[in-house]
């Protein structure tokens, strides 16, 4: 649609252009109703899509009234305002939990937290790693880890979370401006750079991970910035090299970066050849990409003893599904994000230029990569947003140059074409956020309380055991970084043993199948913390875990703990038919004689089962945990 209207519509009558936007701005206005902004996870999002829908509306009115240039940087402005109030409050509504007793404490996703537990003991002086005297690399984000470690520094454990997701704000920001300035050196007008900058500010998926206080902001950035110098229409040889320094920085946020990245180094190294001395420029500039890459690898092999992350050999050896994962995950991405896809492989047809044929390039080959690599657990497709700037520039690109250099009356930069096959492509895209209408967020809630019972369960830890008992985690985030005690990590991802062996059969949940209780519990744990309530039945466990045909399905692990030998002995002490009556569970905190009140114990009860091991010397007695108190407190 967008390429028959940018082919096209220069033979429509002028009344017809002048009238188009108008109608195709209501319809982004009715995407925006429908769909809306991830920051709809609270009770009343209708102002948020309103304000969405209000900013493509103001854009198209300015561009006929004021012209490209006015409506394009008014638009990249409203861009930056909607997505840092958008990650304020997601932030606030999601990731600060006010806990009894103890105030406000700040949390990111669980994963992410794993990522803050290595700066916290990196800013502490006790290395980058999970556990003080275990060198196990269970990040893939080093770069991300490093700089979090001043954050932890300065901020300390309940508000390090607030630290990263502000720097995250930041990053955005800088995003949102050069996700614009991309469109213009592909050959869009200042009118599809604004809109463009609109629909990465509203695109759900990102700003969810900005706020979760992940690195894909940071990454994505990274690659926009080498994009724009393989883009330029002169590159300087110092320009190349701050690119390949920048290309290595973006290689030690995340090494599969390395997909998207390729094709942007090759057509710079292309560009820098000179006749006189053709090879010089071009393996400077190699030298320059690689020196961080190769310093990280010597890193890892002399601290970690691995050249590659502990991740690794969790989640792409050792698992036959892992292709088929990657299927369906990149599959759900596209139907996510079909407007935007087909725009951009029309762009790309249309633009007709080497840079965008890069672009495309880099963004096929990394979701390759993506399919090869399984996937991933999380939601949103979060490896996939590292390739949306691209995506994004090519669609609105493609729309508003074709439009503006077949339009018969227009200037070189406002043609009323542009403006209609720009806004279509926002409508088409659906402007809040790529998705397809009813598939917004549904969960985000219950993502927050999950976040705030995993921080409760670490202080209720930190309180209750000494600083050396030995903590077995599912989720190994939250309750492991505020727990400030030496960890297990059930699932392997900070467990190099755990990490390479075979994947259980039938389990396609990358990072969830893998699991050895029997070594686990060699280990001599004090505390498991499960993934399942206590108030859990094994009727309830089978039906939710065992069944092949549940959605819970690939969170076996949950399940088989509770029939793992040796777990009954030491963790449950009741007969089979007392599971999931917490009253009847001795070794359950929260459960018989509990002193815990009733928002604590219910952490356990309903959330994550804390149980303690049997005659454990580390750890007090379950029916003897107390609320833990402010970490300041005598």
């Amino acid at each position: 649609m967008v390429a028959a209207l940018a082919l096209f519509a220069p033979r429509l009558p002028a009344t017809v252009l002048r009238a188009t936007p108008f109608v195709v701005a209501a319809a982004v206005l009715a995407s925006c109703l429908a769909n809306g902004l991830p920051a709809a996870g609270g009770s009343s999002p209708l102002p948020w899509f309103a304000l969405a829908g209000g900013a493509a509306l103001l854009l198209l009115i300015l561009d006929r009234i004021k012209g490209s240039r006015a409506a394009g940087t008014i638009g990249t402005v409203l861009a930056t305002l909607l997505a840092l109030l958008s990650v304020v409050y997601l932030a606030w509504t999601g990731k600060r939990h006010e806990l009894p007793g103890i105030g406000a404490v700040w949390s990111l996703d669980d994963d992410m937290m794993i990522t803050l537990r290595y700066a916290q003991n990196l800013a502490r002086g006790d290395g980058l790693v999970w556990n003080p005297g275990e060198r196990v690399e269970g990040i893939t984000n080093l770069l991300w880890a490093l700089l979090l470690a001043p954050v932890h520094a300065l901020l300390g454990s309940t508000r390090a979370a607030a630290g990263a997701i502000a720097l995250n704000g930041a990053l955005l920001v800088a995003l949102v401006l050069a996700t614009a300035r991309l469109v213009r050196q592909l050959g869009g007008s200042r009118l599809g750079a604004g809109l463009a900058a609109i629909a990465l500010a509203t695109h759900q998926a990102t700003l969810h991970w900005a706020a979760a206080g992940g690195e894909s902001v940071l990454l994505t950035l990274l690659l926009v910035v080498v994009a724009q110098v393989a883009l330029a229409s002169s590159i300087a040889p110092r320009t190349a090299l701050c690119a390949g320094v920048l290309s290595g920085l973006a290689w030690c946020t995340r090494p599969d970066a390395i997909a998207l990245l390729a094709p942007l180094l090759g057509l710079i190294a292309w560009r820098l050849r000179d006749p006189t001395a053709p090879w010089r420029a071009p393996l400077q500039f190699a030298a320059a990409a690689a020196a961080l890459p190769i310093a990280a690898t010597l890193f890892r092999l002399a601290y970690f003893g691995s050249a590659l992350p502990n991740t690794y050999w969790l989640k792409m050896t050792g698992w036959d599904g892992r292709d088929a994962a990657g299927v369906a995950y990149v599959g759900n991405g596209l139907a996510h994000h079909f407007g935007f896809a087909a725009a951009a492989l029309i762009g790309t047809l249309l633009l007709r230029s080497r840079g965008a044929l890069a672009l495309m390039f880099a963004v096929l080959l990394h979701a390759g990569y993506v399919i090869h690599a399984g996937g991933d657990e999380l939601p949103f497709e979060r490896f996939l947003l590292p390739a949306l700037p691209f995506v994004l520039a090519l669609g609105f690109a493609g729309a508003t140059a074709h439009a503006t250099a077949n339009a018969r009356t227009a200037s070189a930069d406002s043609a009323p074409v542009a403006a209609v096959a720009a806004t279509l492509l926002l409508a088409l895209g659906t402007s809040g956020g790529g998705f397809m209408p009813g598939t917004r967020d549904p969960a985000q809630e219950r993502r927050s309380k999950a976040e705030r019972a995993s921080t409760m369960i670490g202080l209720l830890l930190r309180e209750n055991t000494l600083p050396n008992a030995r903590i077995a985690h599912f989720w190994a985030g939250s309750a492991a970084y505020f727990s400030e005690r030496p960890g297990l990590d059930l699932l392997g991802k900070c467990d190099p043993v755990i990490a390479r062996q075979l994947a259980k059969p039938g389990l396609n949940k990358p990072g969830h199948n893998k699991y050895d209780f029997a070594y686990a519990f060699s280990r001599e744990p004090d505390v498991i913390v499960g993934g399942a309530g206590g108030n859990a039945t094994l009727q309830i466990l089978s039906d939710t875990y065992v069944s092949p045909e549940s959605p819970q399905h690939g969170y076996l692990a949950f399940a088989h703990l509770y029939s793992a030998r040796g777990f009954p002995e030491l963790f449950g002490r009741c007969s089979k038919d007392q599971i999931g009556t917490p009253t009847r569970m001795p070794q359950l905190v929260g459960g018989a004689g509990t002193q815990l009140a009733f928002e604590w114990a219910e952490v356990s009860r309903a959330f994550h089962a804390v149980f303690v091991r049997h005659g454990s010397t580390r750890a007090k007695p379950p029916a003897d945990w107390v609320p833990p108190r402010p970490k300041d407190s005598p």
